[in-house]
């Protein structure tokens, strides 16, 4: 009789758990989703709909969007490596340096995505080198790593020149000690 009160009350307090990681993950949820687009962002994503140009330097007159913007193009998504293909003809000086680093950052969670268009005047050659502004010399390589890691795995034999010619820029800048 005692197992089979509680065994009841295990799977009670079984449930409980469930459905309190339900919650969990759906306040999670709600929270990623209620996060605002700077109002800059709603801009850019809106010219870029419409074809219009799209200025990098305007972009980064607003910290905030700026950097929601940077973040969202290091995720790879189809949609931020279009706005960043926008925004590179317009890439000068520092901001132009920070849309490669989160290019760079691109190329380790979507290869393809990234040999697969052009970021001109921000050369592959200049992406493949790794996101430079990691500071410290361990994270950098590991960068360098899970880069090296994603576009070996780039199986599209049409991105294979293009692929080759990563891998050697990341293989050679691991094997001179990730120095930036």
């Amino acid at each position: 009789m005692n197992l089979a009160v509680d065994q009841r009350q295990a799977g009670t307090v079984n449930h409980r758990i469930l459905v309190a990681n339900a919650i969990a993950v759906l306040c999670v949820g709600v929270a990623v989703a209620a996060t605002p687009v700077p109002p800059r962002v709603a801009q850019v994503l809106e010219a870029v709909r419409q074809g219009k140009p799209v200025s990098l330097i305007a972009l980064y007159e607003d910290d905030e969007s700026f950097g929601y913007v940077m973040d969202r193009i290091a995720e790879a998504s189809e949609k931020w490596l279009d706005v960043a293909s926008r925004l590179a003809p317009t890439a000068d000086a520092h901001p132009g340096e920070e849309l490669a680093n989160a290019l760079a950052f691109a190329l380790a969670n979507a290869p393809e995505r990234i040999l697969s268009r052009s970021f001109e005047p921000i050369s592959l050659e200049f992406i493949c080198r790794g996101p430079f502004e990691i500071e410290d010399e361990g994270k950098y390589r590991d960068a360098l790593q899970r880069s090296l890691s994603a576009v070996s795995a780039v199986k599209d034999a049409k991105l294979a020149g293009k692929r080759d010619a990563c891998l050697r820029l990341l293989k050679e800048v691991l094997a001179a000690g990730a120095s930036k």
